[in-house]
């Protein structure tokens, strides 16, 4: 809240005598400085400025050529008035064409002030007033400034008179000026028009909706005049403008005078309505939608779509999906009273909805038609209650109001929301209700589609993958074996990396680790090919240079467009150690591991699949005990030279751990599948 102007002790007033010439706007707005207007500076400045102008343009100036300015700083605001010259006048009218210079100048005061108006007898004197609390321009404000124009005018004899109740207020005063001219009043308030009124909007449109913005004098039967006040063709209300009969004309140019503020200040407060509403909405949607994007765990972000529902838009809502077997299940329940939220939860959990009624929300899910109950009667209840228990549950919850808007997507309904609400006069759903809501649950029903589309292909990638790595790894006499498989964030998709432990007929084994270029099922694909041509050659005794160019034969005649990197080791054992030959064809070197020391096993080979002969050479090494051979696939370093530098210095810090230690320290270095065999 903005903080509190000091308290004054007493107004402040400052006087000028401004020359009525083209500088006038600059010299009113220059007295301003001398007051702390703080917030109101701006609008000020701009109002003064038209104020002046007005009086340079349209009134006339003292004997001095100048005119009168009074400012006066309240502790409830300011007030500025400029006084010239001019007996008896009226202010120019707001809705001359664009063309014609004057009278703009009003439009401008009234969008800014808290409230403005003029008074006229010898001299002619504008004001306007800002307060601390600037309340929005509306037809409300548009009339009570009239009032105050009308009542300065004409110097009422009488006070004005109010009446008020719970759900209607009125005021009106009457009055006579001496010169006998036209007795006017302004009032706002709740009453049937009279035959005049009704003769002006009966006129102007016959069935227009006649709305509570009204002219009438106390203790008077009838109006003079009654004008209809109409923007762009459109009837909005009535004027009406009371006085002695041989001042008819005189009303008559008051009334619409009167008209021609009312109009604008209604069609601006209804825009405004109407701008603010679907601001509502737009906002509304965009925070829902950016919830249902958050999770693929739909039931989760249903959840929080009711909690944005409640108690904003609903004093209780509930969202309901559709099983397999046909059965409803509740996923959401929300209430704006957690006092009353268990007594909810009894009815839902006591009383599932029945897939075969035919109402409510087993009846939205049949249709796929969204229900609208703008008032629940409480025959409606009756005939809806399944038993006793349920219509006194149901009272209980007090449903006044209720959408039911189905879940559907791709031509199924999913489940529905629903939004009830227990307080008419605080909120009555309607058609315009009933559209967001409809279409929040459109966007609610793609978000679950998707999610479960991606539930779905998850499991199926996840199966998939199961199906080209081993299920466990062989035991080797001597030999420690381990064996990481990390995917990517993308789980529905089938990752490309593979590994294999294959042992041979003459007693050696055939370690094999390679990736496939791309993920999904064509990726899935190489990856059968890939180890079912390597285990083929092994079966043949094929050194592991000759097992690879095996395989690249296989990928071109294969006419596949996506290539494979692996490594190939062949293991024999030699008493308490182990020979190893190894093969390399684009991949990422492997690295002999011993305490205090990585080095990488280099040897020549390029991608396979790409070419039709390809150069692969073979290096020697011995594994020995307390070494241990590190292969993985780029998951573990990436494109990045710092990374793999990274792996280097991690992996000597775990050297003396086992095959299965060494694995679990080497984490992805991008998002990216990662396989890793130790062989220790």
């Amino acid at each position: 809240m903005p903080d509190q102007a000091p308290a004054r002790s007493r107004t402040r007033v400052v006087q000028h005598r401004l020359l009525a010439s083209t500088s006038i706007a600059s010299a009113a707005r220059a007295a301003l400085d001398d007051l702390d207007l703080g917030e109101f500076l701006t609008d000020a400045q701009i109002v003064v400025s038209e104020l002046a102008t007005n009086a340079v343009r349209h009134g006339m100036p003292f004997d001095d050529g100048c005119v009168a300015m009074r400012i006066a700083r309240e502790d409830w605001g300011v007030r500025m008035e400029i006084t010239d010259a001019r007996p008896y006048s009226r202010p120019v009218m707001i809705d001359k064409p664009p063309d014609r210079d004057g009278g703009r100048g009003l439009d401008m005061i009234d969008r800014l002030s808290t409230a403005w108006g003029f008074r006229s007898a010898r001299t002619t004197t504008f004001w306007a007033e800002f307060s601390e609390v600037v309340p929005e321009s509306g037809p409300t404000k548009v009339l009570a400034a009239c009032r105050r124009l009308l009542t300065d005018e004409t110097r009422p004899p009488v006070e004005l008179l109010l009446e008020a109740a719970a759900t209607r207020m009125r005021w009106s005063v009457a009055e006579f000026r001496p010169s006998g001219s036209a007795t006017a009043a302004a009032s706002a308030g709740l009453r049937a028009p009279t035959t005049n009124e009704r003769n002006a909007l009966d006129g102007a449109c016959a069935g227009a909706v006649e709305v509570p913005t009204e002219i009438e004098v106390s203790g008077a039967s009838d109006v003079a005049v009654a004008v209809p006040v109409t923007v762009a063709d459109q009837l909005l209300g009535v004027i009406g403008v009371v006085g002695p009969d041989d001042t008819s004309e005189d009303a008559l140019e008051l009334a619409h005078w009167i008209a021609g503020i009312v109009g604008p200040a209604l069609v601006r407060e209804s825009d405004r309505t109407s701008q603010d509403h679907l601001v509502d909405q737009l906002t509304f949607l965009a925070r829902a939608t950016e919830a249902l994007g958050s999770s693929l765990d739909h039931d989760k972000t249903l959840q929080d779509v009711a909690r944005l529902l409640v108690p904003a838009r609903a004093d209780w809502c509930t969202i309901n999906l559709l099983n397999d077997d046909g059965s409803i299940r509740r996923v959401a329940a929300e209430h704006s009273d957690p006092r009353t939220k268990d007594r909810l939860h009894e009815l839902l959990d006591s009383h599932p909805h029945d897939p075969d009624a035919d109402t409510g929300v087993p009846l939205a899910i049949k249709t796929g038609q969204a229900l609208l109950f703008p008032e629940v009667s409480q025959e409606l209840l009756e005939e809806t209650a399944n038993d006793p228990e349920y219509l006194e549950i149901t009272r209980d919850l007090a449903i006044r109001s209720c959408i039911i808007a189905p879940l559907e997507a791709r031509g199924s309904v999913l489940g529905t929301i629903s939004l009830v609400s227990t307080d008419l006069d605080r909120l009555r759903y309607d058609e315009s209700d009933l559209a967001l809501i409809k279409d929040l649950a459109r966007r609610a029903a793609v978000a679950i589609d998707n999610a479960r589309i991606h539930t779905s292909t998850t499991e199926v990638a996840r199966a998939l993958q199961q199906t080209l790595l081993p299920t466990e790894l062989p035991t080797i006499p001597g030999m420690n074996l381990a064996a990481r498989y990390v995917p990517s964030n993308s789980k529905q998709h089938v990752g490309g990396d593979f590994y294999d432990v294959v042992e041979a007929e003459d007693g050696s084994w055939y370690v094999i680790i390679g990736d496939v270029q791309g993920k999904g099922v064509k990726a899935a694909t190489l990856i059968g090919l890939a180890r079912h041509t390597l285990r083929s050659a092994i079966l043949r005794l094929e050194s592991p240079a000759a097992a690879l160019k095996t395989l690249n034969r296989a990928l071109n005649a294969a006419s596949t467009d996506r290539s494979c990197t692996a490594v190939c080791v062949r293991a024999v054992p030699d008493d308490r150690t182990w020979n190893l030959t190894i093969a390399r064809a684009g991949h990422p070197e492997p690295l002999m591991v011993a305490k205090g020391s990585v080095e990488p096993v280099s040897s020549r080979g390029v991608l396979l699949g790409v070419m039709d002969d390809v150069l692969i050479e073979e290096a020697g090494v011995e594994l020995s005990p307390a070494t241990s051979l590190v292969l993985f696939t780029d998951g573990a370093i990436g494109t990045d030279g710092g990374a793999e530098i990274t792996l280097r210095r991690s992996l000597e810090a775990v050297a003396s751990l086992s095959a299965d230690g060494i694995a679990d320290s080497i984490a992805p270095a991008v998002v990216d599948d990662l396989a890793v065999l130790v062989l220790q």
